[in-house]
């Protein structure tokens, strides 16, 4: 009985799904659009790719973030993008991460002589 109780309500459930895309600040564009079924789970698998050595992102954090693009409506057909938003920048998630630009500073200032 439980099992149909489950199975009649995910039947019923509306099908929306949220879409999510990497903004690059060189590039100037959105990248690598993907779906994931809310906000948590986008951000869980965004912190895992900051993190990764293959990653693009964790060599550069400070020019990527993830932004929420908006939700599809599989039975309406429609595109929302109502809740389009900046869910978060790659290099708070980066472990032990260290700006560039301090770094940067201290090559290029010039001893007093």
């Amino acid at each position: 009985m439980k099992n149909d109780t489950f199975k009649r309500q995910f039947e019923t459930a509306p099908r929306v799904n949220s879409y999510y895309a990497i903004y690059d600040r060189t590039a100037k564009r959105f990248l690598q659009l993907m779906t994931r079924p809310n906000d948590g789970c986008a951000i869980r698998d965004w912190s895992q790719m900051c993190n990764s050595d293959q990653c693009m992102i964790k060599h550069t954090p400070e020019d990527y973030a993830l932004y929420k693009i908006g939700e599809f409506d599989e039975e309406l057909g429609t595109f929302n993008q109502e809740n389009f938003s900046k869910l978060a920048e790659a290099y708070e998630f980066v472990q032990n991460y260290k700006p560039k630009h301090t770094n940067e500073r201290k090559k290029n200032v010039r001893k007093k002589s």
